[in-house]
This record gives C-alpha cells, sequence and structure tokens, in this order.
C-alpha cells in the first residue's frame, strides 16, 4: 500500500461498511498534498449501506484517527459511480481518473 499511514482507517472503514472498494483522491492521491492536507477517500459499497446510520458510525470509528489526520468520506454504489462517469461529474471523475485504489475487497 502507498499510504500505510491508511490502514487503522481502511480497518476502521471495514468494521461499519462491506465495502467492496475504496479508493483515495484529491492532493493525496497526485501527489501534491500539503502535511495538512486531508484524505479524500471514495468508498463503494452496496446501496442499502448508505444511510446516515452509516455515515454517523463511521465518523465515530473515526474519531481518534480523524484528530491525527483530517479524512473526508462519500460513501457511493458501484452503480452510483458508474453513472457519475458517464455524465462526467467532477468528483466521481477525478477519482476514477486519478485516484488509487487502496482497498480492494
Amino acid at each position: 500500500m502507498n499510504h500505510p499511514e491508511l490502514k487503522p482507517v481502511l480497518e476502521r472503514i471495514l468494521e461499519v461498511v462491506p465495502a467492496q472498494q475504496i479508493i483515495l483522491f484529491g492532493s493525496r492521491a497526485s501527489g501534491q498534498a500539503h502535511p495538512d492536507s486531508d484524505y479524500d477517500l471514495l468508498v463503494v459499497v452496496p446501496e442499502e449501506c448508505i444511510t446516515l446510520e452509516n455515515y454517523k458510525a463511521l465518523y465515530r470509528c473515526l474519531g481518534r484517527v480523524r484528530r491525527s489526520f483530517g479524512i473526508d468520506l462519500i460513501l457511493t454504489t458501484p452503480e452510483q459511480l458508474e453513472r457519475a462517469r458517464k455524465a462526467w461529474l467532477p468528483l466521481y471523475s477525478e477519482a476514477q481518473r486519478n485516484g488509487q485504489i487502496v482497498y480492494a475487497g
């Protein structure tokens, strides 16, 4: 893994949701990060996992880790990711073009 500092983050995410894939995108993936840059993660999950409760559980579970460095999470489904790719939505397109797969289940 290119980002070993993410290992505890990935473990905690997988405790909460059955991620199929986790993609690091943004400045950390492109190599343009500053010391205070956050980690942008696109977490691909089954549709039934995209709930407010899961978002809350993820942020609770990541609490201590998030104090060490910033983490922004976006939950999406494989179908949403594909639709976004076809529609060329900037955030999803960036993640798919320049992102790094840090977990594949």
